[in-house]
């Protein structure tokens, strides 16, 4: 039994006791929800980025083997 539910029960279920509980009530259903929302999202960023650092990891490793192999070309356009 939930809290508003009992508090309703002892208060005699007025209707203004009911309409305060009720909207109290929503209000921190609504407030969980968007911390869900935030969380899974916040979940999904960290996610993301990591995937991008990989990427970008994997680009820089790549260009560093490049760099390492045509610098001593003639046609090297990277020249130092």
């Amino acid at each position: 039994m939930q809290l508003s539910e009992l508090l309703n029960y002892i208060l005699g279920g007025t209707t203004i006791t009911s309409i305060i509980l009720g909207w109290r009530t929503r209000k921190t259903d609504a407030v969980d929800k968007m911390a869900d929302v935030y969380k899974k999202m916040s979940e999904q960023t960290e996610k993301r980025l990591d995937d991008m650092q990989k990427t970008l990891d994997e680009y820089r490793t790549e260009l560093n083997q490049y760099i390492n192999q045509c610098s001593k070309c003639s046609n090297n356009k990277l020249r130092k």
